[in-house]
């Protein structure tokens, strides 16, 4: 059993987690919808026990009926009326055939994470790491900035557009929040189940020079709705979202007070970080981590890396010329 933070998993054996499912679809309904992904062939089912994640979900993925005989993601928003009792608040189950996957969990904004955890362990054996980040380049060169929750990943990301455009370089934008990472021929290339940026009021409020198409709509929008996800390309009204990204450079946020400057960090302490922060993955083995442990060892031999504390000691939030500079 390995995790971190905000959920947990456990593999289990096929027979123990069809006992769970039933159970759970004994307790309520649940709705089954097929998912793709732009940019990625993979695709997976997901069910789920709240008739209003649909629209939620058509703001991120395509979707589509069920598929016949792919991996499964059930999503379960508490457990009040299933009679289960879990070792861990949030908490998430693979089947042993790495097949299938339940998660126990408190909001849609998990489960939107979660999907695309699970949609990164479906390609465990291909190549493919996962990183909870932005990704954007900038002149062709491209970064990744990872983090926690509340690192300012998605902060710095638009706030770096927002440099960037006004001195007119050529920005792609690959996600706010997560993608896979794997080692081509010509270099660490990341890709992305999640095409979109999501805002919440809070990032316009505390950031009132920025400016997206239709701003004052998009801002009386993200007030109705708490939360909205929007594709690069309708954010900026421009053909500003990318495929994929070739990485240069990976930084890692941390919500903390520091000097506002890009900081050298110790390999080892960088590689666990990044781990760390992917806690919607279904890390279930030691193997797993150090497999993927491996793989970062050989980006931080190759890539320029560094930490970035984004907290200020006065302000909201810290200088990121350090970061604009590098691009």
């Amino acid at each position: 059993m390995t995790g971190e933070k905000e959920i947990l998993w456990e593999k289990i054996s096929n027979l123990r987690f069809k006992f769970i499912l039933d159970k759970i679809r004994k307790s309520r309904q649940l709705f089954s919808l097929g998912v793709g992904f732009c940019n990625q062939p993979l695709q997976i089912n997901v069910q789920y026990d709240n008739a209003g994640f649909d629209q939620l979900l058509e703001e991120k993925f395509k979707l589509s009926k069920a598929h016949n005989d792919v991996p499964c993601l059930t999503f379960v928003k508490n457990t009040a009326s299933t009679g289960l009792t879990l070792p861990y608040y949030q908490y998430g189950y693979i089947s042993e055939d790495k097949r299938n996957a339940i998660a126990f969990a408190s909001s849609f904004g998990v489960f939107k994470s979660v999907i695309s955890g699970f949609a990164s362990f479906c390609l465990d054996d291909t190549g493919y790491v996962p990183v909870h980040g932005s990704v954007l380049a900038a002149n062709s060169r491209g970064i990744i900035l990872t983090g926690g929750t509340s690192a300012g990943k998605t902060t710095v990301l638009l706030n770096l557009v927002e440099l960037l455009l006004k001195s007119n370089s050529d920005v792609k934008i690959l996600t706010d929040d997560w993608a896979v990472v794997s080692k081509q021929s010509h270099g660490y290339v990341a890709q992305t189940f999640d095409p979109s940026i999501s805002l919440k009021e809070k990032d316009v409020v505390e950031n009132p020079h920025l400016r997206f198409f239709c701003h004052d709509d998009l801002v009386e929008s993200i007030r109705r709705k708490v939360k909205v996800s929007i594709r690069p390309e309708n954010l900026y009204d421009m053909s500003i979202g990318a495929g994929s990204i070739r990485i240069d450079a990976v930084v890692l946020l941390k919500p903390e007070i520091g000097p506002g400057k890009l900081q050298y960090i110790d390999k080892e302490e960088f590689i666990t970080e990044v781990i760390n922060a992917a806690y919607h993955y279904p890390y279930i083995s030691d193997e797993q981590i150090e497999r993927h442990r491996k793989f970062w060892k050989g980006v931080v031999s190759e890539l320029n890396f560094f930490s970035f504390a984004t907290r200020p000691n006065s302000g909201k939030f810290q200088n990121i010329d350090d970061i604009r500079r590098m691009l």
